[in-house]
């Protein structure tokens, strides 16, 4: 929470929320907000989630392709894990901007 609405020395975070201000973490939030990709870049966020990939997200990942999509049944048949199981790690790659859902309940790759 940036301050309290009547407090005189909030007023500057708050105008700069209404102007739109984003939260800078890191290099990566700047280049992501500048547009900004490398093959370096590219390279280092691949290798850092890459290490913060759980076996089962790994798992989904390598069956799934980044221009044929897989419906969930045919997904969940390869990997053989439980469906609640399936259906929460592909939500958690969904954030992750790894995989896309496609309409019929298909998912592809996104990178």
């Amino acid at each position: 929470m940036p301050g309290k609405v009547d407090n005189p020395s909030s007023q500057g975070c708050h105008r700069l929320i209404k102007q739109g201000a984003k939260l800078i973490e890191g290099v990566e939030d700047i280049l992501d907000e500048l547009n900004v990709t490398s093959p370096a870049r590219e390279a280092l966020v691949g290798a850092r989630l890459a290490q913060s990939l759980s076996a089962n997200e790994k798992s989904l990942l390598s069956i799934l392709d980044t221009s044929d999509s897989l419906n969930i049944d045919d997904i969940i048949d390869r990997v053989k894990l439980p469906s609640a199981l399936v259906l929460t790690t592909l939500l958690t790659l969904e954030m992750k901007k790894l995989v896309r859902q496609l309409p019929g309940k298909s998912y592809v790759r996104t990178a």
